[in-house]
């Protein structure tokens, strides 16, 4: 055991079962729950309130993470969230199954920031083990397809709780080497409330506003264009597999471009997306454009996002940042939740990808105005301005 401890292996089972426990929980939920006779409006419900409960238990969690051993907090936190995936099977009752689903998302979030925080202070690069975390949550949503199609849809969520019990024993097993003092620090001047970091979260909330509600969506769309569970989960497969290679050459992006005309890649590739979903009925178009841009494009700008708050927020204040950056996250994703929600039930897929649209096309009018994203373009270890 002494040798497994800080070895590669304890974070790749961390890592790889996390977020592959992450996809049978909510890879195929609005499959699930709209082919058990409930609505879009009560599926983005649901949705909704693990992003409320998100929101409650992260700075919960981060305190007593502070406090007391973030280790043995975080490993109690999983473990309680995978009791209530198992009792999610259970529930039938709407209200029950927003219960049981709150708090196992809440609580599962709740532990990404430690989770994230392993793999930096790890003797391991980062990026190798990020890739783990794409590709397991690439075959948790492969396997769910099968489960669906050929077993019981309710395995998904056992799968989630003993995904996340093998994940805790790689989150026992991990090494702190490197500490905060160690971390290269930024010598930005800025401090929080400003006007750039305000008008920054607008272009978040647009973001992860449509993303989170297209990832929600997405599944159960194609299903409705008639492409099987089977299908749609291959599909997502490999899209999630796309995310390796941003991992990969992020650096050389970083260098080419600046965090504007990053954002402006990343709002086109928003574009097509949406205007294929809404325009284009062709299914191998549809699948290719996801597969091509769905994931990449969110996986970049998560890589994007350290980029511009290193940038344009002072490094005493960064954390904190993040943090606003998250709940901003959250409470987007719900407004556009239940908002979505609506639009299908009371209208069709294809006008929520219209409404889609135009709100990415707004956050391009908004990025077009923000001069100070010009910053962040990296070269030689160093960032210039563009």
């Amino acid at each position: 055991m002494n040798k497994l401890k800080g070895s590669f292996i304890s974070y790749f089972l961390m890592y790889l079962c996390f977020y592959m426990a992450f996809s049978f929980l909510s890879g195929l939920l609005s499959v699930y729950l709209m082919n058990k006779g409930y609505t879009a409006t009560q599926v983005s419900f649901v949705v909704s309130m693990g992003l409320v409960a998100s929101v409650v238990f992260q700075p919960i969690v981060g305190y007593f993470s502070d406090h007391f051993n973030e280790r043995l907090i975080n490993m109690i936190v999983l473990f309680i969230s995978a009791l209530f995936g198992t009792l999610f099977v259970f529930m039938n009752n709407i209200y029950m199954i927003t219960l049981c689903y709150s708090m196992a998302l809440g609580l599962f979030n709740s532990a990404k920031p430690v989770i994230e925080r392993f793999a930096t202070l790890s003797a391991h690069p980062y990026g190798k083990i990020r890739i783990w975390g794409s590709i397991g949550y690439a075959i948790g949503f492969k396997v769910s397809g099968y489960i669906y199609n050929y077993i019981k849809p309710e395995y998904m969520f056992i799968l989630y709780s003993l995904g996340l019990i093998v994940s805790i024993v790689g989150m026992l097993l991990t090494k702190d080497v490197k500490t905060q003092s160690n971390m290269k620090q930024s010598d930005n001047k800025q401090g929080i409330w400003h006007k750039d970091f305000i008008i920054y979260l607008l272009v978040i909330a647009i973001f992860y506003g449509c993303t989170n509600i297209n990832t929600t969506y997405l599944p159960s769309f194609l299903e409705f264009k008639g492409i099987s569970v089977d299908t749609i989960s291959t599909v997502i497969f490999f899209t999630t597999l796309m995310e390796l290679p941003v991992i990969f050459f992020s650096d050389k992006l970083m260098i080419h471009f600046d965090n504007q005309q990053l954002l402006f890649i990343e709002f086109i590739l928003l574009v097509i997306q949406f205007t294929t979903y809404a325009f284009i009925p062709i299914h191998i178009i549809q699948i290719i454009v996801t597969i091509a841009t769905k994931a990449a494009t969110t996986m970049l700008f998560i890589i994007l996002n350290m980029k511009i708050v290193a940038t344009i927020i002072d490094a005493s204040h960064q954390i904190t940042a993040l943090s606003i950056v998250s709940m901003v996250n959250s409470v987007s994703s719900i407004i556009f939740q239940n908002i979505g929600g609506y639009i299908i039930d009371s209208f069709s897929y294809q006008f929520l990808y219209m409404i889609l649209l135009m709100s990415v096309i707004i956050g391009i009018l908004v990025i077009s105005r923000c001069s100070f994203l010009k910053k962040g373009r990296i070269t030689y270890g160093r960032e210039i301005s563009a």
